[in-house]
């Protein structure tokens, strides 16, 4: 299976396929491949979506608070 196809299977499983990656999926000849790579790519998804060590966790807000916190206030003319 080619770079291509993966793209556009990666594509199809984010809801951002185009026609012409579609095609090239339905068109592909060895079926039991794509699908394989198909299940594949959902069982990757499934476990990323489940595992919560692999989420990042960052908290914007206190980050920016202390930035904004440091800042020298502008002097008034």
């Amino acid at each position: 299976m080619n770079e291509r196809l993966k793209e556009s299977l990666s594509a199809l499983l984010d809801g951002e396929v185009n026609e012409l990656e579609l095609q090239r999926i339905l068109s592909y000849e060895n079926k039991q491949e794509v699908s394989e790579f198909w299940q594949n790519y959902h069982e990757v998804r499934e476990w990323v979506r489940n595992n919560d060590s692999l989420r990042v966790r960052v908290n914007v807000r206190a980050q920016v608070m202390r930035i904004i916190s440091e800042e020298i206030p502008p002097h008034k003319a």
